[in-house]
């Protein structure tokens, strides 16, 4: 089928995916202690990174979606025009949730993830309040898996963003939208600048390690994020 109907089908069938998970693996552990849904998550990325080698291979596949190689100029800057086209994706989704968490379904979302007892307490359906914000994310990660696999290839590498993804929700305050777009930026800045002076020390392949610092020393400094709300329980 033609490119675009395959994306199309793979938003929907990531969606339903979403509900799958959250239904089959991650409902069972409601109420549980935080690390074992961690646990849960990790199992579950490594189990799809090995069902992707078994399957298709670790050979990467191109995906061309249409964008031009033809350089672009922003004044004297010279633009990738697939970096471009993905910061804009990125922008509009990030809109579009920002309007979402205004509507009525959205302030449900809200609410379960502040206190999933008082949303109980009050007739909220958690249940599916919870798969829908899978479903979301699955959305959102099909969307980042087409722009960046039209740039590196697809392959079972592509998890390998989780990390990066990881370090700007931590980094920009795990409850703020808007936090995470600019710590997206903040952390595409730090990463290239630090790894231009430390791959010609080290010899290459700096980004990574600066990504996992970067992460480390927000959680211990700063584990709420730049933008993230401070909770302090007294009892």
């Amino acid at each position: 089928m033609s490119i675009w109907a395959a994306i199309a089908l793979a938003l929907a069938a990531m969606f339903v995916i979403g509900l799958a998970i959250e239904r089959t693996a991650l409902r069972r552990l409601a109420g549980r202690p935080i690390v074992m849904i961690l646990m849960m998550t990790l199992g579950l990325d490594i189990f799809l990174r090995a069902t992707a080698m078994t399957v298709w291979g670790g050979s990467g596949r191109n995906m061309p979606i249409g964008i031009s190689d033809a350089p672009l100029f922003v004044g004297p800057v010279l633009v990738n025009r697939a970096y471009a086209i993905g910061a804009a994706v990125a922008v509009a989704l990030f809109a579009a949730f920002m309007l979402f968490f205004r509507t009525r379904l959205g302030v449900v979302l809200r609410a379960i993830a502040d206190d999933y007892t008082a949303s109980w307490s009050v007739g909220i359906s958690v249940e599916r309040g919870v798969a829908l914000s899978w479903a979301l994310s699955a959305l959102v990660a099909t969307a980042a898996g087409v722009l960046w696999g039209s740039v590196q290839t697809v392959d079972q590498s592509l998890s390998l963003l989780l990390l990066k993804g990881l370090t700007v929700g931590v980094l920009g305050g795990l409850d703020s939208i808007g936090g995470a777009l600019l710590a997206g930026l903040l952390l595409g800045i730090i990463e290239n600048v630090a790894s231009g002076y430390l791959d010609p020390l080290l010899g290459g392949g700096t980004r990574d390690l600066v990504v996992a610092a970067v992460l480390i020393v927000t959680i211990m400094v700063r584990p709420h994020g730049l933008f993230g709300r401070h909770d302090i329980e007294r009892i």
